[in-house]
């Protein structure tokens, strides 16, 4: 796990998004390179966030592998979701006449989630923090920036893009959140306590 790499990517989108997308294009990374430095580091922290605000801070009156299933729950939705929707998103594109294969795909979901997770990472484990994740809209310009620097699409078409990214995102996530969370809930209580 390259640290550097994961806080200068943070930054960089954050603060400098536009030169950090040409930085990107030019370095030239793999998709599995941005999945292991960037995305699961801040998937780990939103996961054990999660536990620990449901462990420490949230009186359910359930035992404690109800804070490890919603640790674990928090892990498999935001990985399928990111991963999901970077394939669905690069089929998308074509529709929209964009060339954007599955590395530009990942990186763009990657990179515009990135806030998300990050304001998750607060609110999952401070409750009363919830209205951070209004912060996370900067996902919105972070993709509109990216969509330009790694796939060059028709200036008509941006607008289209950005609403069927931010659209496969959000399907997938209410769809694999609910399945999830009955899946886990069963699991909850079919264990003895």
């Amino acid at each position: 796990m390259n640290f550097r790499f994961l806080a200068g990517t943070i930054y960089g989108l954050i603060l400098n998004t536009e030169e950090e997308w040409d930085k990107i294009r030019s370095e030239n990374r793999s998709a599995g390179y941005f999945s292991r430095n960037l995305v699961l580091p801040l998937i780990l922290l939103t996961s054990a966030s999660a536990f620990l605000g449901s462990f420490l801070f949230i009186d359910t009156g359930l035992s404690s592998s109800y804070s490890v299933l919603t640790g674990i729950r928090h892990f498999i939705l935001f990985f399928v979701t990111i991963h999901g929707t970077a394939f669905f998103f690069s089929k998308a594109a074509k529709y929209f006449n964009t060339d954007c294969d599955p590395e530009s795909s990942f990186k763009l979901a990657a990179g515009s989630i990135m806030p998300l997770l990050l304001c998750q990472i607060v609110s999952l484990l401070f409750e009363s923090f919830i209205f951070v994740n209004l912060l996370a809209f900067y996902g919105l310009y972070i993709f509109w920036t990216g969509i330009s620097s790694l796939s060059n699409p028709p200036s008509d078409k941006k607008i289209h893009l950005l609403l069927s990214e931010s659209a496969i995102f959000l399907v997938l996530f209410v769809a694999v959140n609910k399945i999830i969370t009955i899946l886990f809930d069963k699991i909850y209580y079919a264990l003895p306590l």
